[in-house]
């Protein structure tokens, strides 16, 4: 009767198997593969060229994110999860920012023409938004792109 231990093989076999089944049940990558929530901005109708914009997970194990208003009042911003997200909305970061941009319009040679089309202009907006605690706005990510217009009033 010969009697052995476990072949090293079949042990290397069992741990692979052990391996993927951990990596597919953790599988939740493919769930925020291009994931990315756009929009607008307003306030009573007119845009709001500039500040910023936060997410913040209901889920505490996701991280927040915070991106720029653009000055067309669009915004991009890439979460780093699925579900329901409280959104805060500020604009006081920009107050009083002045300076010009360069514009060098295409096929145009020389100097550049100095303008401040392209900079954000402070809007103001009620401070309830700028919370998440207060501003009442929400969005839920889901799967692929996502799109989230918001219409702020007083």
């Amino acid at each position: 009767m010969n009697i052995s231990s476990p072949r090293p093989r079949s042990i290397a076999v069992v741990f692979m198997a052990g391996f993927f089944a951990f990596l597919i049940g953790c599988g939740g990558g493919n769930d925020r593969k291009n994931l990315i929530l756009t929009g607008k901005v307003s306030y009573k109708g007119s845009i709001v060229s500039g500040g910023t914009i936060k997410l913040i997970p209901t889920d505490t194990k996701i991280v927040p994110v915070t991106s720029q208003i653009n000055p067309n009042g669009t915004y991009s911003v890439v979460p780093t999860g699925l579900g329901d997200m409280k959104v805060a909305i500020e604009t006081e970061s920009i107050k009083g920012q002045t300076g010009a941009a360069y514009n060098v319009p295409a096929g145009k040679k020389g100097l550049p023409e100095i303008t401040d089309t392209n900079l954000p202009k402070y809007v103001t907006i009620p401070g309830k938004y700028a919370d998440v605690n207060t501003s009442g706005l929400t969005v839920t990510i889901q799967k692929g792109k996502n799109e989230k217009n918001f219409e702020l009033t007083d």
